[in-house]
């Protein structure tokens, strides 16, 4: 995801502590909503994965180049999913 547009979602909605994206580029509150649209992308034959990101994880300011972010995976860490899995 672009980091000048997640930073751009966090800084027009300073209570929010998490956006969950789509594989289209769109924004949610919810992972139930974000997992719902999912689906229909999924039915439609586009790519559903959904990533999970806090504001801790953006840079400050949206200037900041893409490589300048960590890579999730690099972490350890892979917040990306399919629509539908869920850990139960």
């Amino acid at each position: 995801m672009n980091n000048t547009i997640v930073a751009n979602y966090f800084s027009h909605h300073p209570d929010t502590d998490i956006f969950y994206f789509t594989a289209d580029g769109q924004a949610f509150y919810t992972e139930n909503e974000a997992d719902n649209h999912a689906r229909n992308l999924l039915q439609l034959g586009k790519d559903a994965h959904i990533e999970a990101i806090r504001r801790e994880n953006i840079p400050l300011h949206s200037d900041v180049n893409e490589k300048e972010q960590p890579d999730a995976q690099a972490n350890g860490k892979d917040n990306t999913k399919k629509a539908g899995s869920r850990k139960k």
